[in-house]
């Protein structure tokens, strides 16, 4: 029983540590995503209806960061609780 208890407080650790990373990496990406539409506008590469495309996917992936920061937060009460 204590075992299976270590064991799922183990995991439970292991997981925040994944969507830790999930969520840098997310980040990064919507860094570079910024970055290279801030360029293509500073150049006038991007007609109206393409920036619209890539303001679409940065609100998607800030969409996404959000959600794993939610997910961040209950794998860390999940901890908590399993700590108990």
């Amino acid at each position: 029983k204590v075992e299976q208890q270590e064991k799922k407080v183990a995991n439970a650790g292991k997981e925040i540590e994944k969507l830790n990373s999930k969520l840098d990496k997310a980040e990064a990406d919507l860094e570079k995503m910024q970055a290279k539409l801030d360029k293509s506008i500073a150049r006038g590469k991007l007609t109206e209806v393409e920036t619209q495309k890539e303001n679409v996917k940065i609100t998607k992936q800030q969409l996404k960061i959000k959600e794993l920061e939610e997910d961040i937060v209950k794998a860390q009460k999940k901890l908590e609780k399993l700590k108990r």
